[in-house]
Parts: structure tokens; sequence; C-alpha cells
């Protein structure tokens, strides 16, 4: 089961794996809105090549879409060995004007969207004796990049959860691995970022708006990556 596969990584790891005869669970959310699109792709691809993959539509910010995906991918496939964590988001800003809930939103995609995911599958790893939890993380899990504190603090946390999950997991045969790609990988979370980072500073409220040109020096360096 692959998280976050409507595009960049999700999506490579997703064919990579079917192609090699691994039957993949691709998920990603708003399957038949935002992203229904990418789900047809997947499901013409699946049936083009014959290859092993279905399509679930969870949203890991919901605990609830998370649960019902989880359960519609055992009804497919009967058991989950893997679970790669991959979706993820970037809110970017200046801590000194960015939100407190746009801030938390790097959090509740890339940490908690990760333990919901965890979480909903423990039981049944737990009770076969194996599994497997595979954890995409960033070297921004251990550095920092100006605009990104809400990014990096999500990954770092993540990380350390997943740390003592592995320490947890253990005598129930379940194993935990952590990717931190080190370089910097264009990927659609740069474009939707800056995105974000604008419709935050254009929201801002009149008062607050002087105060934004003294990031602008940032601001431009980030859009200009």
């Amino acid at each position: 089961m692959v998280t976050g596969t409507s595009s960049d990584f999700g999506r490579l790891m997703a064919e990579t794996f079917a192609r090699q005869g691994i039957t993949v669970i691709t998920t990603m959310r708003d399957i038949e809105g935002h992203n229904e699109g990418a789900a047809g792709e997947l499901r013409g691809l699946a049936q083009s090549e014959s290859l092993p993959i279905h399509v679930v539509e969870i949203d890991v910010v919901n605990e609830a879409s998370v649960r019902k995906g989880v359960a519609e991918a055992l009804r497919l496939t009967g058991r989950i060995d893997i679970l790669v964590n991959n979706a993820g988001i970037v809110v970017p800003g200046p801590v000194g004007l960015e939100p407190v809930d746009a801030f938390a939103a790097n959090i509740d995609t890339n940490c908690h969207g990760s333990l919901r995911m965890f979480r909903a599958l423990a039981p049944h790893m737990q009770d076969r004796g194996q599994g497997q939890v595979i954890q995409m993380s960033s070297a921004l899990g251990r550095l920092l990049d100006p605009l990104l504190a809400g990014y990096c603090t999500s990954k770092l946390a993540v990380e350390a959860a997943c740390d003592a999950i592995a320490i947890e997991q253990r005598p129930f045969g379940v194993d935990v691995s952590i990717i931190q790609p080190a370089g910097p990988y264009p990927t659609q979370l740069q474009a939707n970022g800056i995105h974000y980072l604008n419709e935050m500073l254009a929201a801002l409220p009149e008062a607050e708006r002087a105060n934004a040109s003294r990031y602008d020096e940032l601001a431009g360096n980030a859009r200009a990556r």
C-alpha cells in the first residue's frame, strides 16, 4: 500500500513495484474530483499493461477515510505486507507571519497522516506476525530551510515517532524504515508550496501586510527555486 500516488515519488513507486509483479494498493484523496485524472491514469495503466494495481481513495488527514480505505484494501487483497507512507504536503511561510493552522497543516498531513495509516494497519500486521512500514521523510527532517519550518517540524516529528514505533513493534515482527531523500528533487510539492505561500500572503490581514515586506527577500528566493 502506497499513499500519495497521484504524482511524483508515489506514482513512480507504484508503477515500479507493479511492474515487478507486486500487487500495489495506490491511494490518494478525492479520486472523483481533484485527482480523478491521476486515478484514471493508474486504472488505465493497470488495464493496458495487465499490472496488479488497485486504486483506493484515502485522505490521510481524515480518520474515517483512512479506516474505510484500509478496510477496502484488505477486502481487495486479503493482506497488506508493506505500507509506504508517502503522502505529503508543503505549506511554507515565515513563522513570524504564517498562521498557526497553516503551519500545523504540514504536521497533520506529513506526521499525523502517517500515524493514522500505521494505526489502521498495525492490528492486521501484528496478527500476521509480520509487516514493513516505510516512511518517506526528507533531509529536512534533520536540517532547516527558511520558510519551511512547518515542513521541517513535520518531518522531524514523524521520524521521532517512527523511531519509537520501530522499538514498540519489534516484538510483533513489524519493521520500520525511514527514507531521507538527500537532494533537491523537483516534485509537485514545490509548485504546490509556492501556491500556498502566495495564497497565505494574499490572505494576510491589512495590519500584517506591512510586516510581510520584511520577508520579501526570503519569499523571492523560495519562488526562484
